[in-house]
């Protein structure tokens, strides 16, 4: 932890992968889960055996830095040929599903719709993260993707999530159809879709 702080080089995504896992090791799984986060958005596709496959030689030390990186939440599996770890990807962390609820699309014309969009995500957020094996991102975070181009695997390895919910809604009058669907960033795969139709007293 001591020489992973003293880097100071934040906009280095190794300073981050020392820090998750140094965090990992320790148990600080928020800390891990945020380094986790800061490593990926620099470096979405960082490759645990390529990057410290350059660094150590294999031995403990090497099996005891992707110890560090599992705990935070980076899967980090044997190759089966060779028994060296594989690319990493981040299906969930701990026992808790990662999730982000991106901010649902307005497809009215109206631009006052957006506030109502907006808050439909938000409430959308606040009922998941009840659920208690959800790790739901926050909204702050998931705000700075509106009107991204990014495709879903993208968005969720900056996240550090394996679910995105996202949708849209169309509201004319009293009237509203809203659609959502749950994607896993990682294979691509719509794992639930639906649409709800009614108005804007049935909504709530």
């Amino acid at each position: 932890m001591d020489i992973a702080l003293k880097m100071n080089m934040p906009s280095y995504f190794m300073t981050h992968a020392a820090l998750a896992m140094a965090y990992g090791q320790l148990g600080e799984r928020d800390a891990a889960a945020r380094a986790l986060r800061e490593l990926l958005a620099q470096k979405p596709d960082f490759d645990a055996r390529e990057a410290y496959g350059r660094l150590l030689d294999s031995g403990e030390l090497l099996d005891h830095s992707f110890e560090g990186l599992r705990k935070a939440g980076l899967a980090v599996e044997p190759d089966s040929a060779s028994g060296s770890p594989a690319p990493a990807t981040v299906p969930r962390q701990g026992d808790k599903h990662a999730i982000v609820v991106l901010p649902f699309v307005s497809r009215s014309p109206d631009a006052d719709n957006e506030y109502f969009s907006d808050g439909l995500t938000e409430e959308i957020s606040t009922d998941l993260a009840a659920i208690k094996a959800l790790r739901v991102i926050s909204r702050t975070s998931a705000l700075h993707f509106k009107g991204t181009t990014k495709d879903i695997a993208t968005i969720g390895r900056e996240l550090g999530v394996q679910l995105v919910l996202e949708g849209s809604v169309r509201k004319a009058g009293a009237s509203l159809r809203i659609t959502a669907r749950l994607v896993d960033a990682h294979t691509d795969e719509q794992l639930w879709a639906d649409k709800y139709s009614g108005t804007m007293d049935e909504i709530f």
